[in-house]
């Protein structure tokens, strides 16, 4: 499971399985908001942006571990790709974990 807060209106979201969930903080109870939807293979880290309101996220493609950047609508679970994740023009093989600077 992959979780990230969305810290404007106190949001726990979560990754299950192809679900975007959100969980209570006070007790771990998980409820679906919506089955993720795409073609991605998996969806890996997830990460919020409190000044644009984005939820991003860490996606393997095509059966592969290399990493792509996605967006995924909070309301409905639609997958979005931006693009592979590569390092100076260099491909990434494996990336783990997601993290935004609130402060910019």
């Amino acid at each position: 499971m992959t979780v990230t807060t969305e810290y404007s209106v106190n949001t726990l979201y979560g990754i299950i399985g192809d679900y975007l969930v959100t969980i209570d903080e006070s007790t771990g109870d998980a409820t679906e908001v919506a089955a993720l939807s795409g073609s991605q293979d998996l969806v890996s880290a997830i990460a919020f942006d409190v000044n644009t309101k984005t939820l991003y996220g860490l996606a393997r493609y095509g059966g592969t571990r290399l990493p792509h950047l996605v967006t995924i609508d909070p309301c409905t679970g639609v997958v979005t790709l931006i693009g592979q994740i590569t390092l100076s023009g260099a491909t990434v093989y494996f990336a783990e974990g997601l993290a935004i600077d609130p402060s910019g």
